[in-house]
């Protein structure tokens, strides 16, 4: 169910997917429309199948954005009224068991955020499309759309958010700062980089055969 602003008003504490640039994209978006709204919730990054999950502690109401809370406790949520909003196919009962949004094949938790979020809360923004891109480029990374024409633009977002400190990202999201162009080209020049070294180590391939089969070694 989504949302409302009352209840997202509510909210106390952030928890977003960790070591995944589609989770920081999550944490950023809530906490742009937060910040514009003149709240600034405590934000968790959290890793599946860690004891910081597994372990979670149930506070007042909680915004869960990318990950939900751990499948094998999910039950000591009911009641406390969190707000989940998900698109992992493992984590649907445990998003639907608390009411929360489910996301389809082209949703992921940014675009999960945005939408059910940062629209919620402060849909006249003046820079809401530049959140909406910064969505929808998380979101066709997170999904692996590799045919989609922005592909190569979600795989600079995702890179640059790799590579930037998530600290640094939450608080100028916090203050309504998105350098959605300065995010791509970063990225693009961190992918470059990356693509250069590839190509050099290939060059220095050995190979050899055995059982008929050629191997290549680097």
């Amino acid at each position: 169910m989504k949302p409302t602003v009352e209840q997202l008003m509510e909210v106390d504490s952030i928890r977003s997917h960790n070591f995944c640039p589609d989770g920081t994209a999550s944490a950023m978006i809530c906490l742009a429309a937060y910040g514009a709204v003149g709240k600034t919730p405590d934000v968790r990054m959290v890793m599946y199948d860690t004891v910081d999950h597994s372990a979670a502690s149930v506070e007042g109401r909680q915004l869960w954005v990318d990950i939900t809370p751990p499948i094998a406790r999910w039950q000591d949520w009911v009641g406390t009224g969190p707000i989940v909003l998900d698109h992992h196919e493992t984590a649907k009962p445990v998003v639907e068991g608390l009411g929360g949004v489910y996301g389809g094949l082209d949703d992921s938790g940014a675009s999960l955020a945005f939408k059910n979020v940062m629209r919620v809360l402060c849909r006249d923004r003046d820079d809401i499309e530049k959140w909406a891109k910064f969505a929808h480029l998380a979101m066709v990374r997170d999904t692996w759309k590799d045919a989609h024409e922005d592909w190569e633009e979600g795989l600079a977002v995702g890179d640059a958010l790799n590579f930037y400190t998530q600290k640094a990202l939450f608080a100028s999201a916090s203050g309504g700062s998105l350098e959605l162009n300065e995010i791509i080209r970063f990225g693009k020049v961190l992918m470059q980089k990356t693509a250069n070294k590839a190509f050099k180590l290939a060059q220095g391939t050995t190979f050899a055969e055995a059982g008929g089969l050629k191997y290549g070694f680097f």
